[in-house]
């Protein structure tokens, strides 16, 4: 399972940071950040408040909509980096990932539709793949 931490508790930190170090930029590295949908609503909600800017590093293709994204950079956020892992339909079951090879093109286009940044993150080699196109 997934364990969150509460939303509170990471506005309390932030609060910590800005009134210590006078951040201005956050960066968020998470396996599975928005999964809980209430949970980044509410994330989102909170951070607006605090004017900062932010980044997610490890968001799931299958857990995003256009709609998730407009509320995101809303609230600050900059850009969302993506595990898509392949461009090969056929690797991405391999790699048991539980998404189709449409959700990295819907999620990656929702994210630069909405003018954030976003980088496509590929996994070379793995063992399974050839050379040849699928």
């Amino acid at each position: 399972g997934i364990r969150y931490i509460p939303v509170d508790r990471i506005m309390q930190r932030l609060e910590e940071l800005i009134e210590t170090y006078d951040v201005g930029f956050v960066a968020i590295v998470d396996e599975n950040f928005g999964t809980d949908r209430k949970w980044l609503t509410e994330f989102c909600e909170k951070i607006k408040r605090y004017d900062v800017l932010w980044h997610v590093a490890g968001m799931r293709v299958n857990c995003i909509t256009p709609e998730f994204v407009a509320m995101m950079r809303d609230a600050g956020c900059t850009s969302i980096l993506y595990g898509m892992e392949t461009g090969s339909e056929r690797m991405l079951k391999i790699m048991e990932k539980k998404v189709e090879l449409q959700d990295n093109y819907d999620a990656l286009k929702w994210t630069v539709d909405a003018g954030l940044f976003s980088v496509v993150q590929l996994v070379i080699g793995m063992p399974g793949e050839s050379p040849e196109k699928e």
